[in-house]
Formats: C-alpha cells, structure tokens, sequence
C-alpha cells in the first residue's frame, strides 16, 4: 500500500510540473478592438511566429517554452488580423517558471471572429491572423526589439516560422538570415493576393529554424528595383 501511494504521488507531482504558470496581464483587462473600417500605419514587422500561434490565440493557449523565458521581466504581444480589422496590444509581466512554461491568458472578448480567422485551408495555415512578442514594453516600435517565439500549449517545439511583413508599396520582398552586410543569399517572401491586406501583405516562411539558436534576420523591401529601408530583427530561440 504504502508503495501504491507513493507511485501515486509521484505521477500527481510529475502531470503538476507539465503545467504552465500564468503570465500577469498587466493592464487586468484584454486590450483589443474590432473595427472593419480601421485603417493600419507602422511597422514594416506585423508577425513572427511559428505555426501554430495564430490558433493558440483563438482557444486561449499561448505559452512561452522554458528556454525562451524572459525571467520576470516584460513582454509585449501583438495581434493583428490581415484585413486590419481585429487588432490587439498588451503587457504581460512574465515570472521565472523554472523548468515549466508560461502561459499568456487571453480572455478574448471576440472568440467568433479569432475563430474565422484561424484554421488551416488545402492543409496550409490562413495567414489571416500576425502575433508577434517583443521583450520590453509596448510603448515603442517593435522593430527595435527581439522577438520571441510564441509555442501553443502542448505543441511540438519543431514548428516552421513565418514573418509577416507590410511591405508598405513595395514590390518585391526578400530576406537574409544574418546580419544585413552577411555573406548569404535572400530569399523570396511570399505576395499574398487573395483576401483584404490591409495590416500585412507578404509572408516570408523561414522553415523551422528553433533549434538554430538565435537567429538573425534582414528584411529587404524593393519597389520597382530602387531598394527602401531595410529591417533588421532578432528571433531569440535560446534565453539571455
């Protein structure tokens, strides 16, 4: 008997440690609006995650991994959809959760319209839906910062990575792993022709790239062969 209960309690303190802890929202409320006429300025870097985010956002399942954990600092999420009707912004304060991942509650007050705007068609995810984590605060361009990549809870860590970027009139879209002046090649983004795009209009699929460490990355943005600004970002794949 007395070894039934300690079996026992070894599997209750082992499913216990698989749990996440929760992240704080800072502001207590979900910041988020809907609005179809909304019209979308800013940054060039609308998204960087991997494939199974978008859908965690909708079932309320966004965790960051062990090893990408900020250790009580702060982040900031991002959310918007493609045809820049829903938007969101918000600050978690993340908490040191050791070897367990963090959860990012998102108590959304638009579970019909996240749910359209997620799924798979043909077998290939929508891109109707950019989530993007930036350590600091939310006040500033998320440009400047590095981004983390978001995991859905209980998803296998190997997931392709996508960018998805508002190439604001350009007309051809690239990037480069590696600082700009690398010695590598770019490689085409993807123009997305269907649907409104309002909020973002090239998706630049980089494979799966987690287990490369951090990873540097240059967006490069064309319009008619003369070269606009280029921007610059850090996927950040291991914890500082």
């Amino acid at each position: 008997m007395r070894f039934i209960s300690f079996f026992l309690l070894f599997i209750c303190t082992s499913v216990a440690a698989q749990e996440p802890v929760e992240a704080e929202l800072l502001s207590g409320k979900l910041q988020e609006s809907y609005q179809p006429d909304v019209s979308i300025s800013g940054s060039v870097i609308v998204g960087v995650m991997s494939a199974g985010v978008a859908a965690a956002v909708a079932s309320d399942g966004i965790t960051i991994q062990p090893q990408l954990n900020p250790g009580a600092g702060d982040i900031c999420l991002r959310v918007a959809s493609r045809d820049g009707i829903y938007m969101s912004r918000n600050a978690y304060g993340i908490p040191d959760g050791g070897e367990r991942s963090v959860r990012l509650p998102y108590d959304t007050d638009h579970d019909d319209e996240l749910d359209s705007y997620v799924g798979d068609e043909n077998g290939k995810p929508t891109n109707k839906l950019a989530v993007s984590a930036t350590t600091g605060n939310c006040e500033s361009e998320p440009d400047q910062y590095k981004y983390l990549l978001l995991s859905a809870q209980g998803s296998a860590p190997a997931e392709d990575v996508v960018i998805l970027v508002n190439s604001f009139g350009a007309t051809d879209v690239f990037y480069k792993l590696g600082p700009e002046d690398a010695d590598t090649d770019p490689v085409d983004c993807t123009y997305i022709s269907e649907g409104k795009r309002t909020a973002y209009d090239y998706v630049c699929s980089l494979g799966d790239i987690r287990q490369q460490g951090d990873v540097q990355v240059s967006i490069i943005r064309e319009r008619f062969g003369r070269a606009q600004p280029d921007v610059e970002l850090t996927i950040l794949s291991n914890s500082e």
